[in-house]
C-alpha cells in the first residue's frame, strides 16, 4: 500500500516542479520585459534585418550607470558599406542623456561618447567631492566660475586608463565661454570619492 501511494505521488511531484519552473520563467520574462527600453530608429531607411542587427549590436555596446535606460533613439546613416550610428539613451531619472557614436559593419566600434545620464544623487555627490578639493575650489573661485553650473560626465575605462586607471570615472567640469573662456575640470574616482586629477585653462 505504501509503495502504491509513493508511486502515485511521483507524478504529482514532477507536475509541481514543472509548474514551479514555468512560473519562474514567466516571472523572469515579465521582469525582463519591464526593463526593456523603448527603441526608435531615425535616419536612413533600414529593412527589418538591418534594424535587428543594429539593435542587437547597440544593446550590447551601451552601458548605463547605476540606472536603466527608458528610451533609446538610434540614428543611422549608411556610408559606403558601413553604418554611422548615433545613439541617444534617456532615463526618466536624469535630466541629460548618454550619447554614443558608433560605426558598424558587422562589428560595432565606439568612436566617441558624452555620458551624462547619471543618477541625481551621484551627480550631486560628484560636485560636492570636487568642491571639497582645495585646488578645485580655489580655481573655480579664481576664474569666476562659482555661478556656473558644472557638467558631470562618466568616463569609460578605456579612456580613464590614459589618465588614472582602467575603471569608470566621473568628471566634473565648470566652463565659462565668451571673450575670456575658462575651464576647470576634476576627475573623480567614484569608488573612493576622491579627486585624482585636476585640469584648468
Amino acid at each position: 500500500m505504501m509503495k502504491r501511494a509513493t508511486i502515485l505521488l511521483f507524478p504529482l511531484f514532477f507536475a509541481f516542479i514543472a509548474l514551479l519552473i514555468f512560473t519562474v520563467q514567466e516571472w523572469q520574462r515579465e521582469e525582463q520585459a519591464e526593463w526593456m527600453p523603448k527603441v526608435e530608429f531615425q535616419g536612413d531607411a533600414l529593412n527589418d534585418a538591418e534594424k535587428n542587427d543594429i539593435r542587437e549590436a547597440v544593446m550590447g555596446g551601451i552601458i548605463p550607470y547605476k540606472l536603466e535606460y527608458d528610451h533609446i533613439n538610434i540614428s543611422v546613416k549608411k556610408n559606403n558599406g558601413y553604418y554611422e550610428i548615433k545613439v541617444f539613451c534617456f532615463s526618466d531619472e536624469c535630466e541629460y542623456p548618454d550619447v554614443y557614436d558608433f560605426s558598424y559593419n558587422g562589428n560595432l566600434v565606439l568612436n566617441g561618447y558624452i555620458l551624462e545620464a547619471i543618477p541625481p544623487s551621484e551627480r550631486a555627490k560628484a560636485i560636492s567631492v570636487a568642491l571639497q578639493n582645495e585646488e578645485v575650489a580655489n580655481l573655480v573661485f579664481a576664474k569666476g566660475l562659482e555661478e556656473e553650473t558644472p557638467s558631470v560626465r562618466r568616463i569609460l575605462p578605456e579612456t580613464a586608463v590614459k589618465f588614472y586607471a582602467a575603471k569608470t570615472m566621473l568628471s566634473v567640469t565648470w566652463t565659462k565661454l565668451g571673450k575670456r573662456p575658462s575651464v576647470v575640470s576634476a576627475l573623480i574616482d567614484p569608488d573612493v570619492w576622491e579627486v585624482v586629477q585636476v585640469w584648468n585653462c
